[in-house]
This record gives structure tokens, sequence and C-alpha cells, in this order.
């Protein structure tokens, strides 16, 4: 459906009077737009903005696509965030947005919503994409769908970014958030040049999500389009899938599906707790940046369970790796309560947490009784900064 997309390099402009001012934050951002996947049989025009880190001239540098949530748009900041890592990076608008007049130079951050855009204006060549979230359209043209357009405008920045001289082309990685973490896990599973992915909260297996919002990807339409986990078998590049466990639209099991999935390939699943669900929370989570860096250099430094489907009463799990010299902790998240969602997708469970011991490389836990689920934590500590990685959730068998 989306193969198309991969060989085509889009037509693109700079827009200089869009660059970050200097009286920013995120000064020597730069803006651009490229020509988009046609929607309801018209060009579109996708605002980006685009950064380089400052050894950027030096040499080739690694590069990661930025996919924003819902109600979001291009995000400087977020460029910013990643080019101070090191990365060159791109954050398209995939709601047909640009900066408002009076915004231009300045709006960047996720503070600055739709007051600060404005869409492109229509002429007699380009149109302005769909603005809205959803896996169809009433029209019936999947291919009008906003998720269509997102997973084929993602692609198509992917190539611009592989056309870039300054960028080394095998170190090209993508993250979104929420609705972009969906967008991700669809683009991963048609896309297969990547260097490594970050889906944060959204995933894929979103049939199996209890969260209503997820409802139409159950349809027998949304299985027919967007099931795409018979092509997560072929991803050879790692993923990283970073959730938390008290999302009100994305649950955990479909990460956990997921995970599974791609596991062969390095992947890390990371469920984090107290999280809350917005760009910022996925901004400033340290597992991304730790997870990019080992992928683009060949490294596996996550530590992982090696027994994700034993028995729901096991009491010991095997680490995958010497945990000796690393300061890591182990804890057990679990709920007494089924784990289910209201009809408002309101979580009807609590977490509970206790303490596991970490001896000989295995994680040393008593299931309560009174358990219907849980997942093993393991927390490693470097310096000041703290990292995720999680064993998958089980339920208790009826």
């Amino acid at each position: 459906m989306f193969s198309k997309f991969l060989s085509i390099m889009p037509y693109f402009e700079y827009m200089p009077e869009y660059d970050m001012k200097p009286e920013t934050d995120w000064y020597g951002v730069k803006a651009l737009w490229f020509e988009g996947a046609q929607y309801k049989g018209k060009k579109t025009k996708v605002f980006s903005y685009i950064g380089y880190p400052e050894n950027s001239c030096d040499k080739k540098v690694p590069a990661v696509v930025l996919v924003h949530g819902g109600g979001g748009h291009s995000y400087a900041h977020w460029v910013k965030i990643w080019n101070g890592r090191g990365y060159a990076a791109i954050a398209l608008d995939l709601r047909g947005f640009l900066p408002a007049e009076n915004q231009k130079g300045l709006a960047g951050t996720e503070e600055q919503r739709d007051e600060y855009f404005e869409r492109w204006q229509e002429d007699d060549e380009f149109i302005a994409g769909p603005d809205g979230y959803g896996i169809y359209e009433d029209n019936g043209r999947i291919e009008d769908s906003w998720l269509y357009t997102a997973v084929a405008d993602t692609i198509l920045a992917h190539n611009v970014l592989l056309c870039d001289e300054r960028i080394d082309k095998s170190k090209i990685g993508i993250t979104g958030i929420s609705w972009g973490g969906v967008t991700t896990s669809q683009v991963i599973a048609h896309d297969k040049r990547f260097a490594f992915a970050i889906p944060i909260y959204g995933s894929g297996y979103l049939q199996y999500s209890l969260s209503e919002i997820m409802q139409p990807f159950k349809t027998e339409e949304g299985l027919k389009y967007w099931e795409v986990s018979d092509r997560y078998k072929s991803i050879d590049f790692p993923v990283l899938w970073l959730c938390w466990n008290a999302d009100t639209a994305f649950d955990i099991v479909p990460n956990c599906l997921s995970y599974l999935a791609t596991k062969d390939a390095g992947s890390v699943l990371s469920i984090c707790n107290e999280m809350n669900h917005a760009h910022y929370w996925g901004w400033i989570r340290e597992e991304s940046y730790r997870f990019a860096d080992a992928a683009i250099n060949k490294e596996d430094v996550f530590v992982r369970l090696k027994n994700d489907n034993t028995g729901f009463f096991t009491d010991r799990f095997e680490i995958d790796r010497d945990t000796k010299g690393r300061d890591i902790k182990a804890s057990l998240y679990y709920i007494t309560e089924d784990y289910r969602y209201s009809e408002k997708s309101e979580l009807e469970f609590t977490w509970h947490i206790s303490e596991a011991q970490i001896k000989n490389n295995q994680v040393i836990v008593k299931i309560p009784p009174d358990a219907k689920g849980y997942y093993i934590e393991l927390k490693e500590k470097s310096g000041t900064k703290e990292y995720i990685s999680a064993g998958i959730f089980r339920k208790r068998p009826l």
C-alpha cells in the first residue's frame, strides 16, 4: 500500500522566512516544505522544521524523523533536543498547518497550539492535507484518510533525509508520540530502511487495545488496512516500545505484543510509571536517547528478561546478561482487579508495587496470590540518569 512512496524523492523548498529567529531558544532550526501524498486528488504541502548538530559540517551525522501526536504540529523545540544529542532531525506537520503569519520564526513548542498555526491556503495546484485523526474517510477512500497520508508523508520525510549529504544514511531513526507513535508503528511495517524506531504510547496490535479510542482498529476495514503484525516479522532493526502503565488512550497490552513480535531484532519494552501523556513527557525520557545511541553504534545496552513466556506464578526470571557492576533494581508491578477499561477509557484497576531481588543474574519475586496481572520492571541507574526496561504484562489465566 505504501511501497510506491519508498522510491519517491519529494520536491521540497526551504522557507527562510520561517527559520527560527535569533531571539528564540531554537535558533538554527530551519523551515522547509515538501510535496506530500495527494489528498482528494490534489497535491499537498507538508511544512517541516529541520536542524543539524554543531558538528554536521565536519562529518556525516545520524538523524531522526520526528512524528507529532494528536493536536500537535511540527516542533522546533523537539528538533533542537535531538540536535543537542548529536542528531539531525526533521519534524513534519501532519495536519496541513504551518506557523501563522505573525508567528514566523517563533512558533515551535508544544504549548503553542492551533492559535499559533494556520492551514495551508489552497491554490490551483496544492491543498492542505487532512486535519484530524482517523483510519478511514467517510468517502470510503483509504487514500484520503488521515493515517494513510500521515504514513505516506512520514516515509517521504525519511526520503528527504536520505538525500542529504550531511547525514549518514545508515543511521537514520524514527520516533513518534501518541498518534505519532501509531504512525511510526505503521511506517516501520512498510519502510525497513531505518536504523532504529521509538514509538511512544502508540504501537501496533491496536485491535487488542481495551481503550474505546482505538475501537476503529477492530472494525473489518481497520483490520484490512492497518493490521500489520505479519510485517513486523521482517523488521531487522531494534525498536523501543515506550509506554505508560496508566495511559487512557494506549494500554500496555498492544505494546507488549508489538515487543514480542520484534524481539528478535533486539527490541526493548519500557513500561513507565507516573509518566503522564504529552509530547513533553515523551521528550524527557532518557530511554529514547540511550536506545538511539546504542542502535547507531551497533550496541545492546538494555537489560531484559529472558523467560517472558513462563507460567503466571513463576518466581525467578533470568536476566539476559551479567548484572555485576551495574546499578540495577527490580520491581514487581501488579493488579488485584481485572485488567479492564471503562466505556470512557478510564482504568478500572490500580497498580501496586513491591520490590524484587536480583541475585546471580536472576530476578527473584513472590507473586501475590490475589494478583490478576503483573509485569517486572528493571531500572538501571547510570550517573544521574535512569533507564527502564520491562518484562511483558502477564494476565492470570482463567
